[in-house]
């Protein structure tokens, strides 16, 4: 697999996770929240932009760090890993898919509804976005570590770039968080957007459940070419 098929296999796993009911849920919190402080629109936007450059870095971080910690693994550590990574990816996309049939969690889960309020009412200044982005980052994590690790797989597979896919991946995430911004900077009710996202958001757990399950689904591909070339 070459680079550019793990650039648009990263950027349509980030497209399906920045549109998730957590991630759009969040970010619409915090626009809430500083719009509720009357604050002026040119401080709001610049604080949103940050947040998502935030969101940009972090996941690349991350994702760059885990890759080359799994560049030290054993050969038989990762042999063990090119099965394991799947299975948990596949246990992880059934659960979303789940959600598109049964939206019923069988762990219900509310802090992020609050956390970005929270958050942006406590810190103030430059580190207010960061601390929103970490928070955005930490309510959508499941994806975004079980997607981390298989693209990290999938690319230790194929000899591809971890940069390539770490920037599509993060690129991913915030382009539809930066479709919110646009909205909301258009005048468009915030009420509005938190409607959309109740309406879509089992769809999207579809889409995200989906997409995980396929790349799983590549993953164990690549390592059964792999060890049929051994």
């Amino acid at each position: 697999m070459n680079d550019s098929s793990l650039m648009l296999i990263g950027l349509m796993i980030g497209l399906t996770i920045g549109m998730s009911a957590s991630s759009v849920g969040t970010y619409t919190s915090m626009m809430t929240s500083l719009l509720g402080h009357k604050k002026a629109q040119w401080e709001v936007i610049t604080l949103a932009m940050l947040v998502l450059f935030y969101i940009f870095m972090l996941v690349i971080i991350a994702s760059l760090t885990l890759a080359t910690i799994i560049t030290f693994f054993s050969p038989s550590y990762l042999d063990a890993m090119y099965i394991a990574g799947p299975i948990i990816g596949i246990t992880v996309g059934l659960v979303y898919v789940r959600h598109y049939f049964w939206d019923h969690p069988i762990v219900r889960i509310t802090h992020h509804k609050t956390a970005a309020h929270k958050h942006t009412t406590k810190y103030s200044g430059y580190l207010q976005p960061l601390v929103v982005a970490a928070t955005l980052l930490y309510v959508t994590g499941l994806p975004i570590i079980v997607s981390m690790l298989l693209l990290t797989l999938l690319a230790q597979l194929s000899g591809g770039s971890m940069i390539t896919w770490s920037v599509s991946l993060a690129f991913g995430i915030i382009v539809p968080l930066y479709g919110v911004l646009s909205l909301i900077a258009s005048k468009t009710k915030v009420s509005r957007v938190i409607a959309w996202k109740e309406s879509v958001k089992t769809t999207m757990a579809l889409y995200s459940g989906l997409a995980i399950i396929l790349l799983s689904w590549f993953v164990l591909y690549a390592a059964l070419i792999q060890g049929g070339n051994t």
